[in-house]
């Protein structure tokens, strides 16, 4: 949707909130306790509080501003007036301690009682009096607000209780029970008055209709995905803006789910809680975002969505994929807003600053980049589809493809496979049979691995489905280069350490085919027989010294019966460590090898290459494990030798100048460098 079309929409739209500012209103002094204790509020001598041996104590009476800054204000001064209304006779729990408090006070907020009282016995130091005091009100002040509004995971809970509540009123007092020498045992009240956008009817209306529609969209089964879809769609085709009531902060309903789901109308508010309560009785994660709209008229106040797929969250905003706003289509559904990331949302969402403190941000982690709906919506279920590829860096180098396999009449997927043809070479594909149990991340995609070495960054890889439909061959295909990928990460990404990992890589294996082509086992044609990796740096562009490299140097101690180790890499598919074992002359005994502590540790394979000379292999080194050390235990005869090496020891041994395999090795450590900084910013 053009964003200069919803202009004269944004500027209408209503503003939730308005920050009320704190307001102390004194309730009438009692007498209490003893004549001559003070029980003072702010400090001051005029606002102290002067207690004999048979009243109770009275704080003041609080009205907490609500949850700032995007809410509707609660009623204008009409609450301000009311100070009496902690004399009122109310409904009146007791609760054991702090906990129970907070407990009991959520489950009365749900069932949206108004005025009520907690009585909790406390026993004090006499000398302690005020302090304890007005330590336990200021607790239940701050606590109760926090707790009650603290994200469970229950529908009807933590962000649903934040935005469907409007002023909280505290007052407290306390009623001398007994004496236990010198600790005063009292009965402290704590009484709260709570104002509600909804009637308890109305929240259960609320559930009722949730369940038969969370029945309609019939989620079980469905992935994360499609349940936010199926229910992104169903509030914006079900939800209208309300804008009979667009500036009338009396008519609270607008703000509520109860106003979306039952009336259909409702402004941004509606829109964001009702889409909360969904998910989670989905089993979405999601949360309520408030904030202002970023418009060419100015900033208004808003409130939107993230929702968890796999490990990231991503933005939806309902109420600007709403078709019914005005120039809207009333037949479409609009995803201009559905599952986007951090760069895409800030150029006209700015969220308030609450959302980017620590806590928050390390425990809802939100994408940079948008959620690639095309995964599921660009392919129609009529055939198999390509969708989307990712690169995997574990021990091996490959590319992983992933498939939307549709149910199709007479087809059975247990007998398919993918064939991947490198660089038109057809004699030896890669063959990955299809497995029902390797898929995406959220189950919906299959997935189809092509392992690719250091020096086919570049060549074309073809991937060609094979499938049966009612016994009959069909094929599906797709052509692509890692290169190809590589270079679209690194338009699209905004993390600086993912950037740099894609350079890194691309100058690897531009190295790696200059290197290979003239010294692998099997020399190859550059150009001919691989395609060219491009880079954006020229040879010779690193400076990494010998002296830097230095930590990775390997160490040995080697018994009688080992003559010489030798060190090469194999930079293939799978970067591995090669040790290269001479015995002595004429030595005629075993030659086992382990890693970490000789025959406790891990059995290495072993192979005889020539008659004095071994070879042991360390298979399966990922990116960011070329710094690791390993503990490599020869045993022999005299008894057992040690080599603690890692891959980057041979670079280190090819950074004297002049060595041809300088480049190479400085292109391996500036990737491995990389990749344990992108692995950083990961967790």
């Amino acid at each position: 949707m053009n964003l200069n079309s919803k202009n004269n929409i944004w500027r209408r739209l209503l503003s939730l909130a308005l920050s009320v500012a704190l307001v102390l209103s004194l309730l009438p002094i009692v007498p209490a306790v003893r004549a001559e204790d003070k029980l003072s509020v702010s400090g001051t001598e005029e606002s102290a509080y002067r207690f004999s041996s048979d009243g109770d104590l009275k704080l003041s009476c609080v009205y907490v501003p609500p949850y700032a800054p995007a809410r509707a204000p609660a009623g204008g001064d009409e609450a301000q007036d009311d100070d009496d209304w902690a004399e009122q006779t109310m409904s009146t729990y007791t609760v054991a301690d702090m906990d129970e408090l907070l407990e009991k006070h959520k489950e009365l907020l749900k069932q949206h009682e108004s005025p009520f009282a907690l009585v909790i016995r406390v026993e004090w130091p006499a000398d302690q009096l005020q302090n304890k005091f007005n330590e336990l009100f200021n607790d239940a002040v701050e606590q109760t607000v926090a707790y009650s509004e603290l994200h469970t995971g229950i529908p009807d809970e933590g962000d649903y209780i934040k935005y469907q509540t409007g002023e909280r009123n505290y007052s407290a007092g306390a009623e001398y029970v007994d004496q236990n020498g010198d600790d005063l045992i009292l009965d402290v009240t704590l009484k709260f008055k709570t104002e509600y956008y909804t009637t308890a009817e109305q929240e259960q209306a609320v559930t009722e209709r949730l369940g038969d529609v969370m029945g309609e969209l019939d989620l079980n089964g469905k992935s994360t995905y499609e349940k936010i879809k199926a229910i992104h769609d169903y509030i914006v085709i079900n939800v209208e803006y309300d804008y009979e009531h667009l500036g009338d902060e009396s008519y609270r309903t607008q703000f509520t789910a109860y106003g979306a789901l039952i009336d259909g109308t409702s402004v941004c508010q509606g829109y964001a809680v009702l889409f909360y309560r969904m998910c989670l009785e989905a089993g979405v994660d999601a949360r309520v975002i408030s904030g202002v709209a970023v418009t060419s008229e100015g900033d208004e106040p808003h409130a939107w969505n993230i929702a968890k797929v796999d490990d990231l969250y991503y933005y939806v905003d309902a109420t600007w994929d709403d078709p019914y706003v005005e120039g809207g289509d009333p037949g479409a559904v609009y995803y201009d807003y559905f599952l986007i990331g951090e760069t895409t949302m800030s150029e006209d969402h700015a969220h308030s600053a609450e959302f980017d403190e620590a806590a928050f941000v390390t425990a809802y982690p939100i994408s940079d980049v948008d959620y690639e709906r095309s995964y599921y919506d660009d392919y129609t279920d009529d055939e198999p589809s390509f969708v989307k590829r990712n690169i995997a860096l574990e021990g091996q180098l490959a590319e992983n493809v992933f498939m939307k396999l549709p149910e199709i009449a007479g087809c059975d997927y247990s007998e398919s496979y993918m064939e991947f043809i490198i660089n038109g070479k057809t004699e030896n594909p890669e063959i990955d049979p299809f497995d029902a149990d390797d898929r995406s991340d959220d189950g919906r995609l299959f997935k189809f691995t092509v392992h690719i070495s250091s020096i086919e960054m570049a060549d074309s890889v073809t991937a060609v489905f094979h499938y049966y439909v009612n016994g009959y061959e069909e094929t599906e295909e797709i052509t692509f280069t890692v290169e190809e990928y590589l270079y679209h990460i690194e338009q699209v990404a905004t993390s600086p350490e993912l950037i740099e990992l894609t350079r890194a890589m691309r100058n690897y294996g531009y190295y790696a085919q200059l290197y290979l082509s003239e010294h692998a086992k099997k020399p190859w044609t550059y150009g001919i027989d691989h395609s060219p990796m491009d880079t954006s740096e020229g040879p010779a562009t690193y400076n990494f010294t010998k002296d830097e490299l230095e930590g990775f140097a390997a160490e040995k101690e080697l018994t009688r019966d080992i003559d010489s180790v030798s060190l090469s890499l194999t930079l293939d598919t799978d970067t591995a460590i090669n040790l290269f074992v001479r015995t002595t002359s004429g030595y005629s005994g075993t030659v086992a090898a382990y890693l970490d502590d000789g025959p406790e540790g891990m059995p290495l394979t072993i192979v005889k290459v020539s008659k004095d000379r071994y070879k042991i292999t360390i298979p399966g080194i990922a990116a960011h494990q070329l710094g690791d050390k390993f503990y490599v235990v020869i045993d022999t005869d005299a008894g057992l030798s040690m080599v603690d090496v890692s891959a980057l020891s041979y670079a280190y041994i090819c950074m004297e100048d002049g060595k041809y395999a300088k480049d190479v090795m400085s292109a391996l450590y500036d990737y491995y460098i990389a990749a344990l900084n992108y692995r950083a910013t990961m967790g």
